[in-house]
């Protein structure tokens, strides 16, 4: 009685091992992580956007070190933006269940709509600055220009 008591418990402990080895939500091993990083921009958020084909896929706001998860294999557009700063974009292959790190390093400032360190093309109309001459007195380019005339800037070096 005791032996066959033994064979049933044992043979319930199988079964129980067996039944918690499957799941209705099996973990999945074929989606992977995304980590972005941005230089760190002071009290601006970024915002990330993750599509595929033209779809949205995942989006989210943080800082400098932003975690998408869940990625599929497949081809995918980045796009990194936060306001006042120039949108970035990133064009890549993601291999499912690898943890990727990508630095999209620093977003570009605009300024009246120019990006800092871009120039502007040749017959662009210049958005109107301000100036100071030698003794402290302003000068704004609107002050000069009217009934469509044309207005020369030189910058020379001074001094020693």
């Amino acid at each position: 009685m005791k032996e066959h008591l033994t064979i049933i418990l044992t043979l319930f402990l199988i079964a129980g091992a067996i039944g918690c080895g499957s799941s209705d939500n099996p973990i999945d091993t074929n989606s992977g992580s995304i980590i972005i990083e941005v230089a760190s921009i002071e009290e601006t958020s970024v915002h990330v956007q993750l599509m595929q084909n033209g779809q949205l896929v995942t989006q989210t706001d943080g800082n400098s070190t932003i975690q998408l998860s869940g990625i599929e294999t497949g081809n995918y557009t980045l796009q990194v933006s936060a306001e006042g700063y120039q949108t970035k974009e990133l064009y890549f292959s993601y291999q499912s269940g690898k943890t990727i790190l990508i630095d999209m390093g620093e977003l570009v400032q605009i300024v009246d709509g120019i990006a800092l360190g871009d120039g502007l093309a040749i017959g662009t109309e210049a958005p109107d600055f301000k100036l100071s001459d030698g003794l402290g007195e302003s000068y704004a380019l609107s002050d000069y220009i009217a009934d469509n005339k044309k207005v020369v800037i030189v910058f020379y070096r001074t001094g020693t």
